[in-house]
């Protein structure tokens, strides 16, 4: 088995589900910069696929976040459509019935060719010219090329000069027998019609640990959708002091976080001292029982989950975080307060 290629089975996918659930996540940004965001499923599309469902979701997330951000005016469109598996394409070891190609697709912005040769690179927007490093949108692309040669797939850039920023991605998978989604185009769901849908959790009191301003907006954008409360704090002492005084069913704890990070608040939560927040309160001061932990991060790579779980958190959310991860990560707790 190569190297980066997992042996567990892949779980069963709702490809169109997951696609809306998607457009549902980034309905807020999109509206808030004046755009639109437009869907297209092109016939015969699968409705039940066997592909890494977590993996997929975070390379769509990024690239949509990227075409976002770089997108002045008019529409962003996701479209989908499946082909048969040419020879020779796919994972080794697993059957592969289809391939998947998903193309995003914003209008405004040219990439440089050269982001069609090096994807991992820093990216150059064309019209500038100006280097795209140290950005999330960088690290975004860089974390999607190298999820999809994990999964056996490619991911290329499409950078014709006045045609708009494009992405296509092209993943082998196994199709399921199902009913086909319809062809056409059309509008992305109301964000209040795919919530309803989803397998949503009893109300919860959410306390959430995130340093990034934007990041703090969506987070309560999507648990208020979801119909918990939140309250939100900058950073891992503060995360602790609040614990302190108060009682949450939950903790939405951010990895990289100033004075504290989420490891380090972890580990003061077991009772064992912490440098960094000498001034944090002691054990005895925890409210019991503790909240269920879940981590947010953008680390993705297996070690770096273990770790998370290993160190206390009862589960992991991939930044950036959709409407439905959240949803199916917080479904399995019960408010305790």
């Amino acid at each position: 088995m190569p190297a980066g290629v997992s042996e567990l089975p892949l779980p069963s996918t709702e490809l169109t589900a997951l696609l809306e659930g998607l457009c549902a996540t980034l309905e807020p940004q999109v509206q808030a910069r004046g755009l639109t965001l437009r869907t297209e499923w092109d016939a015969p599309l699968p409705h039940r696929v066997w592909i890494d469902r977590s993996c997929l979701r975070q390379i769509l997330m990024n690239l949509l976040c990227c075409a976002l951000k770089h997108t002045r005016a008019g529409e962003l469109c996701l479209r989908a459509r499946a082909e048969p598996l040419p020879v020779g394409v796919g994972v080794p070891g697993q059957p592969s019935a289809g391939l998947l190609r998903l193309q995003v697709h914003g209008k405004g912005m040219d990439l440089a060719p050269e982001v069609a040769e090096a994807m991992a690179q820093p990216l150059v927007l064309a019209h500038e010219r100006t280097p795209w490093a140290h950005t999330g949108a960088d690290l975004g692309l860089t974390v999607s090329r190298q999820l999809t040669l994990k999964m056996g797939g490619q991911l290329t850039a499409l950078a014709a000069p006045g045609q708009g920023t494009g992405f296509e991605l092209s993943l082998p998978c196994q199709v399921l027998p199902a009913v086909s989604a319809q062809a056409g185009t059309g509008p992305v769901l109301g964000v209040a019609a795919y919530v309803a849908a989803l397998p949503c959790a009893a109300p919860l009191q959410i306390l959430l640990a995130e340093d990034n301003a934007v990041n703090q907006q969506v987070m309560v954008w999507l648990l208020q959708k979801l119909g918990h409360a939140v309250t939100v704090v900058g950073d891992g002492l503060q995360a602790l002091q609040a614990l302190a005084k108060n009682r949450y069913d939950v903790l939405l704890l951010d990895v990289m976080m100033p004075v504290a990070d989420g490891l380090q608040v972890l580990q003061a939560l077991r009772g064992e001292p912490v440098l960094a927040i000498a001034a944090s309160p002691c054990d005895e001061d925890w409210p019991r029982p503790l909240p269920q932990v879940l981590m947010v991060t953008a680390q993705a790579m297996p070690e770096d989950l273990e770790r998370f779980v290993q160190a206390g958190a009862c589960g992991v959310l991939i930044k950036p975080v959709s409407i439905d991860q959240l949803c199916r990560g917080l479904q399995a707790i019960r408010p305790v307060h």
